[in-house]
């Protein structure tokens, strides 16, 4: 067996997992209660279209799957889908949590949070993140958890509405933590993009009276040549290079107007010393020749 903990407290966004339960059929809470031990350890047999949904009062609760150990902290909400054969035990013995079992007409399905990102969820689903950390939602998670035990137990009508009115509230909680999460991994990548095009830009400004290399830019941002020139591309709209020649021939137009320098100078300043290949780009960006573009601004 492979033994590691996954500590769901700690660990990072991208690996969450969510479920995406059907609502289109009424759900059945089948129990709903407090329990409290002093040796916790249960083994649970496959029922495809039930789950549990758990708050962890006291007690840290190790699930133990296909070989794999997962620890779920104290204070946290749990979802603990029974489509396959687990054991649960505590890691010092003592637990108390707070549990309600529920059946669905399908089983929960396995949804990433790119897909979670890029749908949108129905009227009657709901989405299920594995595990709450301590927090404003799952002290919400809690109340309403608490409530569904206290409908649950109850025989009259109004107990049972209040029970299901609970209930959906709990899902409405957690799909919409679920959806909070997914969208802050969607855009992390994006983020870490405008992160280096940012540093990349910093970099040139900084060098811009230097020769730059488009290897020294991707090594102070970080990341690979290939991987900078493609998202640079993208997020600005011209290629790397093209973006560094631009600003080095928007230095020498005003060099060469305002200061009235010569064209062979202007490169030196702007670290090109090739003054025909200065020549040949300047025309490039410009539509004109440097000698032109000087008597077009430059009065005498």
């Amino acid at each position: 067996m492979v033994d590691y903990y996954i500590i769901i407290t700690q660990k990072e966004l991208q690996d969450m997992k969510y479920y995406l339960a059907s609502l289109s059929v009424q759900p059945v809470i089948t129990f709903a209660h407090g329990y409290r031990t002093e040796n916790y350890q249960m083994t649970f047999l496959s029922r495809p279209c039930f789950f549990e949904i758990a708050y962890l009062e006291s007690g840290d609760i190790i699930r133990e799957f296909c070989g794999e150990r997962t620890v779920f902290r104290e204070k946290s909400l749990v979802t603990f889908p029974h489509d396959k054969e687990f054991s649960t035990s505590s890691v010092n013995g003592f637990q108390h949590h707070l549990t309600v079992g529920i059946a669905l007409a399908e089983p929960l399905k396995t949804i990433s949070a790119d897909e979670i990102a890029s749908r949108r969820i129905g009227n009657n689903e709901a989405l299920l993140p594995e595990s709450i950390s301590p927090g404003s939602s799952c002290e919400r998670c809690e109340k309403l958890l608490r409530q569904i035990i206290g409908g649950f137990s109850s025989a009259d009508a109004a107990g049972n509405l209040m029970e299901l009115s609970a209930l959906f509230g709990l899902f409405a909680e957690m799909t919409q933590q679920s959806i909070a999460d997914a969208s802050s991994i969607a855009g992390e990548p994006k983020r870490r993009e405008n992160l280096y095009c940012r540093r990349a830009r910093e970099y040139i400004s900084r060098h811009i009276g230097e020769k730059i290399r488009v290897s020294d830019i991707a090594a102070f941002a970080g990341i690979s040549y290939g991987y900078l020139s493609a998202i640079f591309a993208a997020a600005e709209g011209v290629p790397l290079v093209d973006y560094i020649n631009r600003l080095k021939i928007a230095r020498v137009r005003e060099l060469i107007t305002t200061r009235r320098i010569s064209l062979e100078d202007a490169g030196v300043a702007v670290g090109i010393d090739d003054v025909k290949y200065l020549s040949r780009i300047f025309k490039k960006y410009n539509g004109i020749t440097s000698a032109e573009y000087r008597k077009l601004h430059v009065r005498v």
